[in-house]
């Protein structure tokens, strides 16, 4: 019997929300499209924070395999692909550059590690980890815990469940967390 050859369907020319009903219903094609669509964007600003060309493939890529994961997930009218992977991809350099510091190793050479915004201004990572830190350390035991879980990925779901608490519960301490962090980041030098 002779082999199927798949062939590729272009659908470029869909837009955004028809690409993701599309891949709701597992097409590849229309992940195909999607990530031809936003790939190069992300490429450029990756490679332009961490200054290595493999790597930034690999934060890319780690961005476009959790998009694949969470294609069932609910998707609000007027969901924005573009903003979500680069939000997706600010977090990943954001931990790369994490993982970094905790392994002790050096920043990729010729490169600075990635400013952290908050709104019109931005600070440097450094600062903004040790802001963190100190945040982490003023806060109540419980509260600590479920912001860490949130901090390392967890949804407010999975802390709900993990902490014995609600969700509703969750999302306040995270609210409680992030009302420290920027009081203290509003009273750094």
């Amino acid at each position: 019997m002779p082999e199927k050859k798949y062939k590729m369907t272009n659908l470029s020319h869909l837009t955004d929300g028809e690409l993701i009903e599309l891949l709701k219903a597992d097409n590849m094609d229309a992940f195909s499209a999607i990530r031809e669509r936003y790939r190069k964007a992300l490429l450029l600003h990756a490679f332009g924070q961490v200054n290595n060309e493999q790597e930034a493939q690999w934060l890319v890529n780690t961005c476009l395999v959790s998009f694949w994961n969470r294609r069932y997930d609910h998707v609000p009218e007027g969901f924005n692909i573009s903003a979500y992977l680069h939000k997706c991809l600010k977090n990943a350099i954001f931990h790369y550059y994490k993982d970094l510091k905790r392994h002790n190793k050096t920043f990729p050479p010729c490169s600075t590690p990635p400013e952290v915004e908050t709104g019109a201004e931005s600070i440097p990572y450094e600062k903004a980890m040790a802001i963190l830190d100190k945040t982490f350390a003023l806060l109540p035991e419980k509260i600590r815990q479920v912001a860490v879980a949130r901090y390392m990925g967890q949804t407010h779901k999975e802390i709900a469940i993990a902490f014995g608490i609600s969700e509703k519960t969750s999302i306040r301490y995270i609210e409680a967390t992030k009302k420290v962090f920027i009081d203290l980041l509003h009273k750094a030098p």
